[in-house]
Parts: structure tokens; C-alpha cells; sequence
């Protein structure tokens, strides 16, 4: 099976870091490596793609020894940074079927034109495997009606499930000290 992983990085930590009624954690991390195994569960990945600006110089260099390419960009430019994972996404969805990985934290996280790109990759005989934290999600609606409509090639998966083997709190002692040295 072709399998395609792309990860919204800036979704995933910003829906982790979301409390269901609307409080915000930012001491709350998201680990790489375990990530990075949930999502790909074993399987062969032709694609490993993560894009963000969310603790850019300390994550880079983890996905890129995963194997994954590797697109940080700076804080605030999430116009761009949805412009590369749309293109990323539909670049792959114009070949061969096979599954899309695609790891959002949450539905606006990827930008407006979320639900074409599901809904045309559904359409053209590609399954989607869409990772998000159900606890934090703020367009359930949207998903359901979607998920229902795509029964049996648009899988929803709770990232809520291993929240306490991906998600660490760490207090800093400086406002610039790196939450990920030292921490594996």
C-alpha cells in the first residue's frame, strides 16, 4: 500500500496544547519520536512530509532523522505554511491511490480548503487517515458529516488515545531555554 504521512506540526502543538474549554497550556509539548510512531504504525512510507514554526531549530533535526523532509518556517507566516502542506497534499493526491496520512491536531489547522482536499482525495480512489485530538476539535460537525459521507476511506483517529506517551509539560527556568534538549 502507498502511504503518505504529512504533518501539520503547528496543528498537532497548538490543539495539544488547547484545554476542551478554551484555556491554553503553553508549557504543553508534543514528543517527535512518539508522534512520528503512532502515525506511522509500522508501515512503509513513501512520503514522510512536517511542516511548521512551532519550536523550529529544536524539531527540525528529529523529523529530518526520521526521515521526514523537513519545511520550518517562521512564526507567523501561516498563509505560507498552509500554501506548503495544500501543495504537499494535492501533489501527491494527483498520482497513483494509495493512503494519505494526514496529521491536522485539528480541521482548521490546514486551512480552508480542508475539506476539498479530503474530499477530492476520497474521490479519487485514495483513502485519508486523518489525525486530530477529538477532545480539542472545533469543527466536529464538519468531520462527522464528512466521515459519514466517506464511510469505509476516510478513517478519523484520536491522537486523545496516546496523549500521555506524545504530550510532556516541561516548566522553563529562562524564557528562551529549549523544552527538547535533554528530553528523549
Amino acid at each position: 500500500m502507498r502511504v503518505h504521512v504529512i504533518v501539520h506540526w503547528d496543528g498537532v502543538v497548538r490543539a495539544a496544547r488547547r484545554a476542551p474549554g478554551g484555556s491554553v497550556n503553553n508549557s504543553m509539548h508534543v514528543m517527535v519520536e512518539g508522534l512520528a510512531d503512532v502515525i506511522q504504525a509500522n508501515r512503509q512510507c513513501l512520503t514522510r512530509f512536517v511542516a511548521g514554526s512551532i519550536n523550529a531549530e529544536a524539531v527540525r533535526p528529529k523529523w529530518s532523522t526520521l526521515g521526514y523532509t523537513a519545511c520550518f518556517l517562521r512564526d507567523g507566516q501561516d498563509v505560507n505554511l498552509t500554501a506548503v502542506l495544500t501543495s504537499t497534499i494535492f501533489d501527491r493526491i494527483m498520482n497513483a491511490p494509495g493512503t494519505i496520512v494526514l496529521v491536522a491536531g485539528d480541521i482548521p489547522a490546514l486551512g480552508d480548503n480542508t475539506s476539498d482536499l479530503v474530499c477530492s482525495a476520497v474521490t479519487m480512489g485514495w483513502n485519508v487517515e486523518l489525525w486530530v485530538w477529538t477532545r480539542q476539535l472545533s469543527d466536529a460537525e464538519w468531520l462527522q458529516h464528512v466521515a459519514t459521507k466517506f464511510l469505509g476511506r476516510l478513517r478519523i483517529c484520536a491522537l486523545d488515545v496516546f496523549r500521555s506517551s506524545l504530550t510532556f509539560i516541561r516548566t522553563l527556568r529562562h524564557a528562551n531555554e529549549d523544552p527538547y534538549v535533554g528530553f528523549e
